[in-house]
C-alpha cells in the first residue's frame, strides 16, 4: 500500500484500487491526484480504479483529472474506472455527461469484479 497526502493505494490482482481519502477532489488536491495517477502508471500499475466513496465536492479541476487518467491509463494498454460516487459528485458527472465517458461502478467489490481479467 502507498500513500499520496489524501490519497491511499493498494493493488488487487491486476487492479489498483486508488482510494480518494478526502471529502473534495478540487484545485487543491488535483495535482497531487494527478501526479498519483502518473506515477502508478509510469510504475506500470495502468489497471486503475478509483473510489469516490468519501468525496462529497468535486470542481472542474477535479474532472479534468479523471479525463486525464482515463487519457493515460488507456494510452498505456490499460483500464479506468471510478466507483462509489455519490450525491453531487454522480450530478456533476451526469451534467457533463462524463458517466458516459468513464467506467462508473455502485461499489468497489462490483468494479473489481467487473474489471477482474479472464483467465
Amino acid at each position: 500500500m502507498t500513500t499520496y497526502e489524501g490519497f491511499i493505494t493498494r493493488q488487487t490482482d491486476s487492479v489498483t484500487v486508488l482510494e480518494i481519502d478526502n471529502t473534495s477532489v478540487d484545485y487543491r488536491n488535483c495535482e497531487t491526484f494527478k501526479s498519483a495517477i502518473s506515477t502508478l502508471v509510469g510504475n506500470n500499475q495502468k489497471h486503475l480504479l478509483v473510489n469516490f466513496e468519501k468525496v462529497s465536492f468535486m470542481d472542474s479541476a477535479g474532472l479534468g483529472v479523471v479525463l486525464y487518467g482515463k487519457r493515460i491509463c488507456e494510452g498505456a494498454g490499460g483500464t479506468f474506472a471510478i466507483c462509489s460516487v455519490q450525491g453531487y459528485v454522480t450530478n456533476l458527472f451526469k451534467l457533463t455527461n462524463l458517466d458516459r465517458a468513464v467506467r462508473m461502478y455502485p461499489n468497489e467489490e462490483v468494479a473489481l469484479a467487473s474489471l477482474k481479467p479472464v483467465s
